[in-house]
């Protein structure tokens, strides 16, 4: 999603692309009027203009480098981070004589990354494991998720009306701020984590076990 503030961003890293391309044609042009005109090849009035506009264009540059692709905002700040929470109850599979309310696909490689399918009230969702857990413990959240602000009384909420069986969904998104539209995140996913919560292992069916 493009927000308003991040014209802010196009603007200055326009702004900082017309800054570098005077600074060359100046420094350009007055070393070749020293040199045909003053016939000297140094002049320390010239170096320290120079040395101003190199110093001008360095820190444009690195201004928009760093906002753009250096700055990171933790995932609680919420000056700059707007949090979305939703929550899916899961709905009983079959598959022969196994019920499950999760499908793992195992992949392949050195770091094989496993695929979670799950179903709800008339949908089908498909999501890899960077982006979800599973949670079959006595805590609602495990370890793996713990680093997201997860709501604690609505995760028991729905811990308690499902039976333990949902799906808790968080999003964060760059707010509409003229620092993240420096940066051209505003309105911009910053991240994505579902944890896919069951009773037991037992309601997991592997498409794919492994096998050694």
């Amino acid at each position: 999603m493009w927000a308003s503030w991040n014209w802010l961003g196009v603007a200055c890293w326009t702004l900082a692309v017309i800054i570098l391309i005077f600074a060359v044609h100046n420094i350009r042009k007055r070393r070749l009027k020293m040199l045909v005109t003053q016939r000297r090849h140094f002049s320390a009035a010239n170096f320290g203009l120079d040395l101003l506009l190199i110093v001008i264009v360095a820190a444009s540059f690195g201004t928009m480098i760093y906002a753009t692709f250096l700055h990171t905002d933790t995932i609680a700040d919420s000056s700059a981070i707007q949090l979305d929470y939703r929550y899916r109850p899961l709905v009983m599979q079959t598959r022969g004589d196994q019920v499950y309310l999760v499908r793992v696909h195992n992949g392949s490689g050195h770091t094989p990354i496993q695929t979670y399918t799950y179903w709800t009230e008339g949908s089908k969702y498909q999501i890899n494991s960077r982006d979800a857990t599973i949670s079959t413990g006595k805590k609602i959240v495990p370890a793996e998720a713990a680093a997201y602000p997860w709501p604690t009384k609505s995760m028991e909420r729905m811990e308690n009306n499902t039976r333990s069986s949902f799906v808790a969904v968080i999003k964060a998104t760059y707010k509409n701020t003229p620092f993240n539209g420096l940066g051209m995140h505003a309105g911009r996913a910053a991240s994505y984590h579902e944890i896919i919560r069951i009773p037991s292992d037992l309601f997991v069916y592997i498409d794919n076990p492994a096998t050694k």
